[in-house]
């Protein structure tokens, strides 16, 4: 049975809850305005940021541009970076690359050689090079981005 809105109110203010936000979603994030999805990401951010304030890369963009894969199918790439060779970086934080999810990384790169493609995982406060999907030659090292694993 499912339970309406007000239902969940009136239960949630029972037990002395919040009822603006459900109880399933996490909370937000902050990082330089944008609202990450989750602490990783944040953390990644400020490496970005740190990169970006002594210059080692010109921008970084959270969620900037989704690519269409196919018929109902999209990725959304968490970063976008602009190198001080405007090449273009796209960088996606995991904590388990699931096998869908490597699909559509693989596939977006695939159909995009003019960027880079990497997948990072935040171990402490490091990031780790998880993978790094084909690409044309760059004059970017990946290792810039993450430690590797």
């Amino acid at each position: 049975m499912k339970m309406t809105t007000k239902q969940y109110k009136a239960m949630m203010a029972k037990k002395g809850r919040d009822v603006t936000v459900p109880a399933s979603k996490k909370p937000a994030i902050m990082f330089k305005g944008y609202i990450m999805r989750s602490k990783w990401e944040a953390q990644y951010a400020y490496h970005l940021e740190t990169l970006r304030s002594n210059g080692k890369i010109l921008v970084w963009d959270y969620e900037p541009e989704r690519f269409i894969l196919g018929a109902n199918c999209s990725y959304l790439p968490d970063f976008r970076v602009v190198t001080n060779d405007w090449e273009l970086v796209y960088i996606e934080v995991k904590g388990y690359a699931r096998a869908a999810g490597m699909v559509k990384w693989k596939t977006a790169a695939a159909n995009n050689l003019h960027a880079m493609f990497l997948m990072v995982r935040m171990r402490g406060q490091s990031p780790v090079l998880m993978n790094i999907a084909p690409h044309r030659e760059m004059s970017v090292t990946p290792e810039m981005f993450g430690a590797p694993e």
